[in-house]
This record gives C-alpha cells, structure tokens and sequence, in this order.
C-alpha cells in the first residue's frame, strides 16, 4: 500500500506541472489570438492602400481617356478611310459562323497557298533561291483582313500610346457596317413588316432562339412608344415658354425704385435632323434593351467572340454599307427589296475585287436585280459615315473606357454621343 507521505510528495509535486501546462495553453491562446489581430489589421491597412491606389490610377485613368478622347475626336477628319481589294484573301462575311476547326482550317488553307505562292516567287527570280523552311508562313499569325484592311469592323489598326501612366488604345469602326435596330422602331406597316423579316433574318443567322427574337422584338416596340424611325428624319420646329424680366427706365425726378416686370413670352426653335439618331442612340443604350443577353458569345466560336452584339448598331445609323457589312448584314437589309441572298452573294464577290463606288454602280453590275436593289436602296450605301470611337485608359488595375459616335462627311465631323464606363 501506499503510505500517506507517497501521496503527499505526488501532488505536491504534479502542482507546478499543472502551472506550467496552464502557462503554456495560456501562452499560445494569447500568440493565436494576436496573431489573428494581427494579420485583420494588415489585411485591412492592404485592402485600404490597394483602394486608396486603386482611386489614384481610377482618376488617373479617367483624365488620360478623356484627354485621349478629345484629342481621337480632334483628328477624326483626318483619318483615311479608303477600301481595298482582296481578290486573293479570305473573306472577312462569313467568319461569324465558323467554329473553331473550320476557322483553324481556314487559316491553314490560307498559310499553305501563301507559302507555295512565296515560294514560286523565290524560284523565279534572279536574286537567288529561298528554302522551303524559309517561305513557310505560320497559319497563327494571320489574320483575316476586313474592308479596310483590319480586322472587321475596324478601320484602321489601333492606337496605342501612353499618357502619363496610363496606357492609351484608340479602335475606329464602321457603324455603317452593322444591322440598324432602329429599322423596326416605326410605325408604317409595310416597313415595319418587311423590317421584322430582316431582323428575324439576321437574327437566325446569329443563332438566336425564338424566344430571344421575340423578347429583342418585345424590346424595341417600347422603345418606339417613344420615338418612331423614318427614312428621312426631318428638322423639329417647336415652341416653348421663356420668362423674360424686364427693367424699367429709371426717373430721377421720383424718389420710389422702379420694379422689374416679367412677362412670358413664346419663342420658336428647331431641332436639327442629326438630334434624331441622338434620341435613337440614348434609347437604344438605356435599360430597355437587354445588351447583356444580346452580348452573349455564338457557341464554339473561341476567341473570336462573335455574338449578335457586335454585329448590331445601337448608335442611331440607318444604312448599311454594302461594301463593309458582313452576309447576314447584307441578306437583312436587301430583305427589304427581295433576292436577299442572292445580292448579298453577288455584292460579296465583287466588292473582293473592287469596291463599289455608289449604288449606280451596283445597279449596273446587278441589272438583273434592279428592282429589288431600287427597294432597298433607302437602306443602303456605299461608303460609311456613322463611325463609332472606342478610347480605353488603362493604369495599374484600374480601366476606364469611353465610346463616342460620329457622323463623318469628308473632313467635317458631327458628335452624336458619347459614352464613359
């Protein structure tokens, strides 16, 4: 048995073990606990420098794509917009509807017949010989050219330079060369019925489902319970009620001040033609048309990103460039006259070649579709004033973009609107 001196010397001694344990649990709850207080307030003083920096570049950004955008703006007539032949090229109208193999294919078809035509180069002339390795063109660094050159809808390649700390790109493109959604905002029957038939054309082309085209439809009848589109937009003369103070002569003979009088008086004023397609351009931009469902990429498209967004105008334009416009564009706006797809056919493989010059010419190179061409013809041009400016600031995080539209006629430039994201 255990004497009773054993048992004294076990709990006298077990006493500071149970201190020091209780130190030790205390030590690390208390290193825990500020640890994690530690690491709150440097995550909070972190996201507070990186909101605070985030600010800075914001208005920093802000200020270089407003300046940016003035000075695009500034130069917009002086940019050369001039359409080249591409007899020997892939065309740029039917990109949209390529999947990734086929558009892969495309490019691979196009690389070999560039290489074998350099290489037949090489060999018939007098400077030398070049190796096969040595004319073989890489099918990942093409790019399928648009009517100007760049890829659609652009105009010219991309600017880009620095202002500040902020990275500047400038894109210039053809509204002229999208689908006009304005086409359906009217009120004549017979337009509207033939205007519904071509979005219902475009819209089929893009892969859009029933439902979708019925809410698109559904979408731009609100709009024109506010306004309605017509071929020829007129000048509006209204009149409105101005308040107009008048002072009295003063009498020196008398010691009382004369009061001012006002009186109301109507005055008339006129809306130019060009605030139309302004109206159209806010209402189309405002909440009553569902972007985000039109954004929505065509499956299976890879990066190219087609989607029925990019290829409608919601800036207010009218016609359709038949030099620039892609298939579907072309299809939907001879729907208005008939021979949809066959025009459209024709137009694409001839504007290859030579661009057309003016819609005479059209009709004298498609005599067989006059008819139809001179239907149409209120829809259709052929060289593109409406031109949409895409300014985009970049400065560490932050980015700011900023999209202006403009009516373009030789070197005068008209502002329509502006956008800033």
């Amino acid at each position: 048995m255990m004497s009773i001196f054993d048992k004294t010397s076990r709990w006298v001694i077990s006493r500071p073990r149970q201190r020091e344990g209780f130190a030790l649990l205390l030590t690390v709850v208390v290193l825990v606990v500020l640890t994690t207080v530690g690491y709150t307030l440097c995550s909070r003083v972190a996201d507070l420098k990186r909101r605070q920096q985030y600010m800075i570049d914001y208005q920093k950004s802000r200020y270089a794509c407003d300046s940016a955008m003035k000075y695009a703006l500034g130069m917009m007539g002086k940019v050369n917009v001039v359409l080249i032949p591409r007899e020997d090229e892939p065309d740029f109208s039917d990109i949209f509807i390529m999947n990734r193999q086929e558009y892969k294919d495309l490019l691979n078809q196009w690389a070999q017949i560039k290489s074998e035509k350099a290489v037949m180069e090489a060999a018939s002339s007098d400077t030398g010989t070049s190796s096969p390795e040595d004319a073989y063109v890489d099918p990942n660094t093409l790019v399928v050219p648009g009517p100007y050159g760049p890829e659609w809808p652009l105009i010219q390649e991309p600017m880009e330079f620095q202002i500040g700390d902020s990275k500047i790109t400038v894109t210039i493109e053809d509204e002229n060369a999208r689908m006009p959604l304005t086409w359906v905002i009217t009120t004549s029957s017979e337009i509207n019925r033939q205007a519904m038939a071509a979005v219902q054309n475009f819209c089929e082309w893009m892969q859009m489902s029933p439902s979708e085209i019925e809410q698109l439809i559904a979408e731009t009848d609100r709009i024109a319970e506010y306004k309605q589109f017509s071929v020829s937009m007129e000048p509006v003369t209204y009149t409105e009620k101005t308040q107009v103070t008048t002072s009295p002569l003063r009498n020196v003979r008398s010691s009382r001040t004369a009061r001012p009088t006002t009186s109301t008086r109507i005055v008339k004023k006129t809306r130019p033609a060009i605030a139309h397609t302004t109206d159209f351009a806010m209402l189309l931009h405002s909440s009553m048309i569902d972007t985000e469902k039109l954004a929505w990429a065509i499956p299976d498209t890879g990066d190219r990103y087609e989607s029925p967004l990019k290829y409608i105008a919601l800036w207010g334009s009218q016609r359709v460039n038949i030099n620039s416009a892609p298939r579907h564009v072309l299809e939907a706006a001879f729907t208005f006259g008939g021979d949809a797809r066959e025009i459209a056919n024709e137009i694409i493989q001839l504007r290859r070649v030579e661009p057309f010059k003016s819609i005479d010419q059209l009709k004298e190179k498609l005599y067989g579709y006059n008819d139809s061409i001179r239907k149409a013809e209120p829809y259709i041009c052929t060289t593109s004033k409406f031109l949409s400016v895409r300014v985009v600031a970049s400065t560490g995080g932050a980015k700011v973009s900023s999209v202006a539209t403009v009516i373009r006629e030789g070197t005068a430039v008209q502002r329509i609107a502006i956008l800033t994201n």
